[in-house]
């Protein structure tokens, strides 16, 4: 993922928390906000935006970041073992909808390259659960965890 960084950062969370795993975007957003309030002056930059269960609203304030580089964390039931991840790019999508949200990601994401110009993919985490009342299952808690470590590592010292 390192070589997939460039210049401003923007990591857009997107879920409803109070469905189980579809919270895993919005909850690794706020992981990420506390460690990067002590990244240093050297650090890549990078901002993070909880778009919810709506992101199409977040679009005007994202673009307003001019990033270079947005990754979209979303769970996605992709048929894989809970809490495993991909990276989808935004042609991969097609218009069907795999998440819980009224706009389909490929629509959300292809507007958000057509209005930064920026490089769009989506951080795919496999929900085990989105049952409302849930939170998140052991597997995917697990896999944030190790996607916060990984995204320190590729956004640190340059």
């Amino acid at each position: 993922m390192k070589s997939r960084l460039r210049g401003v950062v923007v990591i857009a969370g997107v879920g409803n928390v109070l469905r189980g795993d579809d919270g895993a975007g919005p909850r690794l957003v706020e992981m990420l906000e506390k460690r990067l309030e002590r990244a240093t002056e050297d650090a890549l930059c990078v901002r993070v935006i909880n778009c919810g269960q709506a992101p199409e609203n977040h679009i005007g304030s994202t673009r307003k970041m001019r990033p270079d580089t947005i990754i979209v964390v979303d769970s996605a039931s992709l048929g894989l073992p809970a809490g495993d991840t991909r990276i989808l790019e935004v042609d991969d999508l097609g218009e069907h909808s795999f998440s819980t949200h009224r706009m389909s990601p490929a629509i959300f994401m292809n507007r958000l390259k057509n209005e930064t110009g920026a490089n769009v993919f989506m951080l795919a985490v496999q929900p085990a659960t989105t049952v409302l009342g849930k939170g998140l299952s052991a597997p995917v808690n697990r896999v944030l965890k190790e996607l916060v470590a990984l995204i320190e590592g590729a956004i640190g010292q340059r």
